[in-house]
């Protein structure tokens, strides 16, 4: 068995990542909050699965599982970036990737750059109905809309309880607010969509107009996995019906292209030559 990978963030089945926890959606880690990055980002794959028709109707070349060697296999970013200080008597409020040290990130997970004490993620975000995901706006929220005020940030608790009326942000010029209301999208009028997508790190903003809406990390409403089902039963054993049903979308674009007779014959040509004609127009005729 293998042992625990203590710079691992975490673990998750293949079967979660096809349903709860794809590309885009927001995990617990046990270092971490993350985001699953976009299927281009992930360096390595599993095994290929071929299923001609399914692929053709999602527009996909192939499917993979996903690699699973215990270590390093999902690439994610920490999100959201903001971060609170676990010391009461800090209690700041940053941006993680402002002071980001990858080495130990994986070691330790995120530590407040002032007291060097764990950091816990911030529990609010904002969505939008494109589709874009963002960080909360901590300077907006606390200041009462924009400003150009960069002071120190922390947030803390006046009460026993979790209520976010107990919970306050305070900036060190003097501004700050309670938290009451943070997920009410009434109170975010004015303020647009910050047009991210955090899960493409890479890619550009995105022009988006809609209104933000307040949420908590980990609320239902933040992720919806889109979920396709095929049942595929080959009634075959000949690696020639399975050859034909990797390369449909191949022979359906030659056949766009050159049409029907010589399209076929220009897919024989390239892909089946290895087996008579005869046999490969039998076996498409039935894929």
């Amino acid at each position: 068995m293998a042992g625990y990978d203590n710079n691992k963030l975490g673990e998750l089945r293949p079967n979660q990542i096809i349903t709860t926890f794809g590309p885009g959606s927001v995990v617990d880690a046990v270092k971490d909050s993350v985001t699953i990055l976009d299927i281009p980002y992930w360096k390595d794959k599993g095994k290929k699965i071929i299923d001609g028709r399914l692929a053709s109707y999602l527009n996909v070349d192939a499917f993979y599982m996903p690699r699973t060697t215990f270590a390093h296999d999902i690439p994610v970013v920490s999100f959201p970036r903001w971060h609170v200080c676990s010391n009461l008597k800090c209690e700041l409020l940053f941006d993680a990737t402002e002071s980001f040290n990858l080495e130990k990130y994986l070691k330790y997970g995120v530590t407040c750059p002032e007291c060097g004490r764990k950091a816990y993620p911030a529990r609010f975000i904002t969505v939008c109905e494109n589709g874009h995901m963002s960080d909360f706006p901590w300077r907006w929220w606390v200041h009462h809309g924009d400003t150009s005020c960069n002071g120190r940030l922390k947030m803390y608790s006046t009460g026993n309880t979790s209520t976010l009326s107990d919970m306050w942000v305070e900036c060190s010029c003097g501004a700050k607010r309670s938290m009451s209301g943070a997920t009410q999208a009434r109170n975010f009028e004015g303020l647009s969509c910050s047009g991210m997508h955090p899960f493409r790190p890479h890619s550009r903003r995105e022009h988006c107009e809609k209104p933000v809406i307040p949420s908590q990390r980990g609320a239902s409403n933040v992720y919806f996995a889109v979920t396709r089902s095929a049942i595929s039963i080959p009634p075959w054993i000949n690696p020639l019906y399975n050859l034909v049903d990797e390369h449909l979308r191949d022979i359906a674009l030659l056949k766009d292209v050159l049409g029907e007779q010589e399209g076929l014959d220009k897919a024989y040509e390239k892909f089946f030559t290895s087996f008579t004609r005869e046999e490969f127009d039998e076996a498409y005729s039935v894929a």
